[in-house]
């Protein structure tokens, strides 16, 4: 085995990277995997930060020596195409343009011309929420930023263990601080309760599939570093003195007569031989048993997380390492080693909670229901097929085509199919994009991978190569790569791996090469460009990114367990924080709430507060036109308009703005009980004839609709009713099918002296056949 640099352990420039990077990552993990705002801005800055710094020293060292500026090779610049997406669509384009690339986007501007809210000829963006979209770019950034630092910052074999280590020490604290969590009865992640999955581990992370998802990286990892660990151990020799105790011992055993009454034993050696023999050989075999111990408590600890498709995933990658060192001799040794580790673990997690993982794979209903999400998912891909909504914009859109029970009082954040989720954002080119990309990498891995003969390489490779592929199919079925702290690792995970598989065997150990088989810059212009353009991008993703910090420290807007006392923002919180995020359209939503509370004393006052709310939702709307509450909103604050001044053209826009705001939310349980009530109201206004009929009639259809969504909101719904008619034929309608609450309501009613028929519901039928 080759020797390492002998400047190896002298503490560099490289080594601040790695650790800043690290330390990055291990506060983003504590701060809940990092899905705040406040723990995903300031990982953004550090990041960015070191990016910037970094860009500025080498766009220095250009005027001092004229050396040659590497890149990332092809295979790595997926990334980089992405954030060049992004930039494309945030960028305005013209009408006609943007009707080919996404003909939605322009129905949509179509329906913001129609209230008077934009030029119908001005220029548009490709996506719907540009905010959005420029957050998600600087997350990516940040994410660029990780891979590149620790592919420059990993130059020896030293400081590629270190990363192991230090990965493996996180690992390791989410399992322990997890199992405390399940077996203490605390469901706690600090402070905030954990009302989900209390039972199962899941670390400082809010859902147990997202640490799978990072023990998924590391445990592969960990296995491959084993695997070299055990080879570096047995082929080491023993220290010369225990050699020769050794020799000795055995060459006074054959001297030993036959008639002795006892067998001459290894006490003749002195004391020294003792002490020295018992200690090399405690040490030869206290680092596998350490590594072999870790190995198994991670594994232990991904069982424990209950992930279904974290545990398939993993298995399948386990299944991919032992298939491909089946073609190294060098690896035959390590299979049986690795199948040791894997039952041992199996054997382990039987006594301490397996049990319930067990149980959650004999429950089907969770994987039909994943496979009901994917196929809601698809109707939103057709909407963006070209273009995609823009990069970050899955949430609203998908509203259009939710499943019933995530349609407003439960809302889909992300897909729970990163892979679709892609395909949404980006359109159907984007996720083929990433498609390619990701299998390019995986080939370009097994390729190199093949050619490495080091065991160092070819372990920590190979284990790299299976934690990427678990998470890859992981994404089948759960949203990893929407978490801060996995992406990061992932990131880390895909440098580390470049890094790795491209070191070069020199007189001192090994070295660097990642850099010399990238593309090569020669010119010195060239180079000055490409980092003043890198500099300007991340400085402009910074400042996104962290005036939507400050901004939301001013007033809060997105769910943020750092405030203790939630209280709503005022006028002066929310011109505060316009003034530094104008571009926020939850930010003019909220100014438009407060106008919209506002209960003035007088008739022009009214108006005043009607018309500021109006506003400040039409201004929400041209930054993010699939909202549907902010569309019903609008409705409302025109409807609040229509009361005051008696104009009936605000009374036709609100009908407008409710006719978008259903076609955005058609299952909003809350959306769906507002708009009968609206119904219900006008039909009392108007004089009894048809269009009175038709506008009770609609009330109750929407009134239905909502507790066909979410069926617990009656106690809301059918008091509402009440109050525009007793008539049983029109409640009738609105009593679901479901025996619960479908007793509760015709009880309700009973006592409200609202009588039916027997056997007028379906459930009743039931009962009086059985």
């Amino acid at each position: 085995m080759m020797k390492e640099n002998s400047h190896g352990d002298e503490f560099k420039l490289t080594d601040t990277l790695i650790v800043l990077v690290l330390l990055t990552l291990g506060l983003v993990q504590l701060a809940f995997g990092g899905v705040f705002v406040w723990s995903y801005s300031r990982m953004t800055a550090a990041l960015l930060g070191l990016a910037i710094i970094t860009m500025l020293v080498r766009f220095i060292r250009l005027f001092i020596d004229a050396k040659p500026m590497a890149l990332p090779g092809p295979v790595f610049l997926l990334p980089f195409v992405f954030l060049f997406l992004g930039f494309t669509q945030v960028i305005p384009l013209p009408p006609g343009l943007v009707g080919i690339l996404s003909p939605e986007r322009l129905r949509q501007v179509d329906q913001l011309a129609g209230i008077g809210a934009v030029d119908p000829h001005s220029w548009i963006t490709l996506s719907i929420a540009p905010h959005t979209t420029w957050l998600w770019m600087a997350r990516l950034a940040s994410y660029i930023t990780a891979f590149v630092l620790v592919v420059y910052s990993v130059r020896s074999r030293k400081r590629a263990i270190a990363i192991i280590l230090v990965l493996a020490g996180f690992a390791l604290f989410q399992i322990f601080y997890g199992s405390v969590q399940a077996y203490s009865h605390t469901p706690r992640i600090w402070w905030w309760v954990k009302d989900l999955h209390e039972s199962f581990v899941s670390g400082t992370y809010f859902n147990r599939n997202h640490l799978a998802g990072f023990l998924e990286i590391v445990l592969p990892l960990w296995l491959g570093f084993t695997f070299w660990m055990v080879h570096l151990h047995a082929m080491r020799k023993l220290p010369k003195e225990v050699v020769e105790a050794a020799e000795k011992s055995r060459h006074r055993r054959r001297r030993v007569k036959a008639d002795s009454p006892r067998y001459y034993s290894w006490r003749k050696i002195g004391l020294r031989q003792k002490l020295v023999s018992l200690a090399s050989r405690l040490e030869r075999q206290a680092r596998p048993a350490a590594c072999y111990t870790v190995g198994a408590v991670l594994f232990v600890g991904l069982l424990l997380t209950g992930s279904r498709g974290g545990i398939l995933a993993f298995i399948a990658s386990l299944i991919v390492m032992g298939v491909l060192m089946l073609f190294f001799k060098k690896f035959n040794v390590r299979v049986k080693a690795l199948a040791v580790l894997v039952g041992f673990s199996l054997v382990l997690g039987l006594f301490i909670g397996m049990e319930q993982t067990m149980e959650r794979f004999e429950q089907e209903e969770g994987l039909y229901h994943r496979i009901a999400i994917s196929r809601s998912v698809l109707p939103t891909v057709g909407d963006y097929a070209v273009a995609g909504a823009g990069l970050g914009n899955f949430r609203q859109p998908y509203l259009a085509h939710s499943l019933p029970r995530y349609g407003g009082r439960i809302e889909l954040i992300y897909a729970h199919n990163d892979w679709l989720q892609i395909a949404v954002e980006a359109g159907i080119p984007g996720m083929i994009l990433s498609a390619a990309g990701f299998f390019a990498l995986l080939f370009w891995g097994f390729r190199r991978w093949r050619r490495r003969h080091d065991i160092f390489i070819l372990g920590v490779g190979l284990g790299l190569l299976a934690g990427i592929i678990s998470l890859g199919l992981h994404s089948l079925t759960d949203f990893n790569m929407q978490i801060p702290a996995n992406a990061m690792t992932f990131a880390m995970a895909i440098g580390l791996l470049a890094a790795v598989l491209t070191m070069r065997h020199t007189k001192n150990g090994l070295a660097p090469g990642f850099w010399e088989q990238g593309i090569i810059v020669q010119s010195r212009f060239n180079a000055m460009v490409l980092l003043l353009i890198g500099i300007v991008v991340a400085g402009v993703l910074l400042d996104k990114s962290m005036s939507h910090a400050i901004a939301e420290n001013i007033c809060a807007t997105e769910r943020n367990p750092m405030k203790r006392v939630t209280h709503p923002c005022g006028f002066d919180e929310v011109f505060k924080a316009l003034d530094v995020d104008p571009a926020d359209p939850s930010l003019w939503a909220r100014l438009g709430a407060i106008y919209q509370e506002q209960q003035g004393q007088s008739r022009a006052l009214r108006a005043l507060h009607a018309k500021k709310a109006v506003k400040a939702y039409t201004e929400s709307l041209v930054r993010q036109p699939v909202n549907g509450r902010s569309w019903l909103y609008l409705g409302e604050s025109r409807l609040k308009l229509f009361v005051v001044t008696g104009d009936f053209t605000d009374l036709e826009l609100a009908e407008e703005a409710f006719a978008v705001a259903l076609q955005q939310r058609p299952n909003d349980a809350q959306l769906l009980s507002r708009l009968a009530e609206h119904r219900l109201w006008l039909a009392r206004l108007m004089p009894p004839g048809p269009l009175s009929r038709n506008l009770k009639n609609d009330g109750i259809f929407f009134a239905k609709r909502s507790l066909q969504c979410w069926r617990w909101d009656w106690r809301q719904v059918v008091p509402m009713v009440l109050l525009y008619t007793q008539d049983p034929e029109d409640l009738k309608q609105i009593v679901p099918d479901h025996e619960d609450p479908g007793r509760k309501i015709v009880r309700y009613l009973e006592k409200q002296d609202i009588h039916f028929p027997p056997d007028t519901f379906a459930w009743e039928k039931e009962e009086s056949g059985a």
